[in-house]
């Protein structure tokens, strides 16, 4: 097994992501609060940082994330990525290149029926009928009917196609649900950027590959509600468990990745309804019971989590305050009070402004009032 610390980007870059957690502090915590060898869990895994940095640094890991994007992002940029894989994503990209050169045709003989282009409401406004062609063909060729030699090289190039859909769509970027136009959204488009994608993968994992040999972490995702997935987990198997919860009435992250939900076959708003903190639910709401929901969903975690993390193990939460009908939603105090009843200590606890951790994805005076905190709690 390697024991070097790793300190490489590998594949944090790969996936844009809303508010996503740098890589850094995430491996400090892993290192200071875990041994090589252990098994950590993240039950809001998002883009996969912790379970990235667990591998990396020859620990094993769980995450639990309930998107469906999410999920497949992080096991992609999870995968420990042999040479062979390698060779034959290189293998998808020369094929790339001759549908570039033979686009016409290969739409033709790709598309045999308009019942294979995705249907949803204002599919139309989102997307351009040269781009759903590409899109649809695409999919079809390299998701639905490719035969991959195993299961990491699947989830790698569903990563790239998803990570192409915002760009080749009307939606003006990964953080403003808003429809533009966009010139640049010509024939063959959309078979340039996957392409380039892929190249980019390609290229960054080769670099990444001298260091990771030898590492051999057994990575794990569940998909799903973490109410009901946690019971998954056997009791008393996890050794710690770092993670970074919805904020309270701060983000919709349905949203960013709605429409490739929608590419994935699934519907967003079955999403929508089961995410924690929501802000078009909370926003609805008072402000004790929209705290009181909350706090029920962080107290109903905190119940399952003793069970699952091993006495005198440690659980980090990375988390920050909310803002709910212009009141303060003070997220240390709510993580302490239910720590504290659901038998833990809090070891640690470090604050600052919420702007100094926002990636500029969080905008708005409201920043000043916020702050971000990084709690460290020991299982009784």
């Amino acid at each position: 097994m390697n024991n070097t610390i790793l300190n490489i980007p590998y594949t944090h870059s790969f996936f844009p992501y809303p508010a996503k957690f740098p890589a850094e502090p995430i491996r400090e915590l892993i290192l200071k609060y875990s041994s090589i060898g252990d098994v950590i869990l993240d039950p809001f895994c998002g883009s996969g940082t912790v379970l990235v940095e667990s591998m990396l640094n020859n620990r094993n890991a769980i995450g639990i994330e309930l998107n469906p994007v999410s999920a497949l992002v992080s096991k992609a940029k999870s995968n420990n990525y042999k040479e062979e894989d390698l060779l034959e994503v290189q293998s998808i990209i020369n094929e790339l290149i001759k549908i570039e050169n033979n686009r016409d045709n290969w739409l033709t003989e790709t598309l045999l029926s308009a019942d294979e282009i995705p249907t949803y409401k204002n599919i139309d406004h989102w997307f351009k009928e040269n781009m759903l062609h590409e899109l649809t063909a695409l999919r079809k060729t390299f998701i639905f009917n490719y035969k991959y030699t195993n299961k990491c090289l699947e989830d790698l190039v569903w990563m790239a196609f998803l990570k192409i859909i915002v760009s080749v769509s009307n939606q003006d970027n990964d953080t403003r649900y808003a429809a533009v136009n966009k010139p640049e959204l010509i024939n063959g488009f959309a078979i340039k950027k996957f392409r380039e994608v892929l190249v980019d993968y390609n290229k960054q994992l080769m670099n990444s590959s001298k260091y990771i040999y030898g590492i051999n972490s057994k990575i794990e995702v569940i998909e799903g509600d973490v109410t009901v997935k946690f019971h998954e987990i056997e009791d008393n198997s996890v050794d710690m468990i770092i993670t970074s919860p919805p904020y309270i009435n701060t983000f919709d992250y349905y949203l960013y990745h709605k429409h490739r939900i929608f590419w994935m076959d699934k519907d967003p708003q079955i999403i929508r309804r089961k995410e924690i903190g929501c802000h078009h639910r909370i926003d609805t709401m008072s402000f004790e019971k929209a705290k009181n929901e909350y706090y029920t969903s962080m107290d109903t975690l905190f119940s399952v989590a003793k069970d699952k993390l091993k006495k005198g193990k440690y659980f980090v939460m990375l988390i920050g305050d909310g803002i709910v009908k212009d009141e303060v939603v003070k997220a240390d105090e709510l993580i302490e009070e239910i720590a504290l009843q659901n038998g833990f200590v809090v070891e640690e606890l470090n604050t600052i402004n919420l702007r100094e951790v926002s990636k500029g994805f969080i905008k708005g005076r409201s920043l000043d009032r916020k702050n971000h905190h990084s709690i460290v709690l020991k299982r009784c």
